[in-house]
C-alpha cells in the first residue's frame, strides 16, 4: 500500500535561528482562512529584517537564502510570500503556493496578475503585458490604495 510524503507545518508563523528542515523542503498546511498552503524553508540573509506579507527572492546560486524582492523579478526567482517577520539570519517558511496575504504598493484590481513591485517586496499589478515571465499569483480581491491584499500564489514551486 503506498504511504503518504507529505509533511504537515504545524507552526508557519514561527521563526528560529537554527535550520528545522533541510533546503528545499516544501510543506502543507491548513489555514483557518486561506485553506491549503504550501510552505518552502527560507532564511533571511539580506542584512535586515523582512516584514509579514512581503515577497522574498532567492540570493544567487542559493535554494535557501533570501531578502526582499525587487521590480519585476522574474517568477522563477520568487521563494513566496512572508507570514511572519523574519529577523536577519533566522529561517522562517514563506507561502509559494495558495492564497495569503501580501502588501500592495498601490491600488489593485480583483483578477489581475500580481507581479513583485521593487519596493521591499510589496506587489502590484502594473504593466503585466510587458513581463509575462514575472506573473507570481493573482490578485483575488482589490484594493484602494497600498494595503494587504488577498493574492493566490501560483508558479513558484
Amino acid at each position: 500500500m503506498p504511504y503518504s510524503d507529505k509533511v504537515f507545518l504545524d507552526y508557519p508563523d514561527e521563526t528560529t535561528t537554527e535550520k528545522p528542515a533541510s533546503t528545499g523542503e516544501i510543506r502543507e498546511f491548513i489555514h483557518p482562512t486561506y485553506g491549503k498552503q504550501l510552505y518552502r524553508l527560507v532564511r533571511n540573509t539580506s542584512g535586515g529584517a523582512i516584514v509579514a506579507g512581503r515577497a522574498v527572492t532567492f540570493a544567487s546560486g542559493s535554494s535557501l537564502n533570501v531578502a526582499y524582492t525587487t521590480a519585476n523579478q522574474p517568477a522563477v526567482t520568487v521563494a513566496g510570500i512572508t507570514v511572519v517577520d523574519i529577523a536577519d539570519d533566522a529561517y522562517a517558511w514563506v507561502v509559494c503556493s495558495g492564497e495569503v496575504l501580501a502588501a500592495s504598493n498601490a491600488a489593485v484590481v480583483a483578477n489581475t496578475p500580481v507581479i513583485t513591485a521593487g519596493v521591499a517586496g510589496q506587489v502590484n499589478d502594473t504593466a503585466v503585458t510587458t513581463v509575462e515571465h514575472c506573473i507570481i499569483g493573482v490578485f483575488t480581491a482589490a484594493v484602494g490604495g497600498a494595503l494587504p491584499v488577498t493574492i493566490r500564489v501560483s508558479g513558484i514551486m
